[in-house]
Parts: structure tokens; C-alpha cells; sequence
């Protein structure tokens, strides 16, 4: 199996079917445990971030 970006060397054209708006807002469907879930810290990160409210992409993204 070859990986997609290694054939491409990384550059993908964007997928106009799943297109994500930056000012779209994320939030956590529930309160899940990062620990538990077994994420690295920049997700766990994330997720403390939308568990206190919708954060808008861009935010997510700075």
C-alpha cells in the first residue's frame, strides 16, 4: 500500500465535497477523556478548548 501523499509528494488539491468554512464552529459532542481516548497533547489540547464552548476553525487553526 503507497500512501497518497507520498506519491504526490504531500500537494493535494482540495476536496470541494468536504470544504470546512473557517468561520464554521467546532464543538465536542460530549465529554470525553483525552486520556482515556489515548490522544497526543496538541489534540488533547483541542478538545479542552471545545468542551468549554464552539470555537470557530480559524481559532482552532492560530
Amino acid at each position: 500500500m503507497v500512501r497518497p501523499y507520498t506519491v504526490t509528494r504531500g500537494r493535494t488539491r482540495p476536496s470541494d465535497r468536504h470544504s470546512i468554512d473557517l468561520m464554521s464552529r467546532v464543538t465536542a459532542l460530549a465529554a470525553a477523556d483525552a486520556a482515556s481516548a489515548g490522544v497526543d497533547h496538541a489534540s488533547a489540547a483541542l478538545l479542552d478548548l471545545v468542551r468549554r464552548g464552539p470555537r470557530p476553525v480559524a481559532e482552532l487553526a492560530a
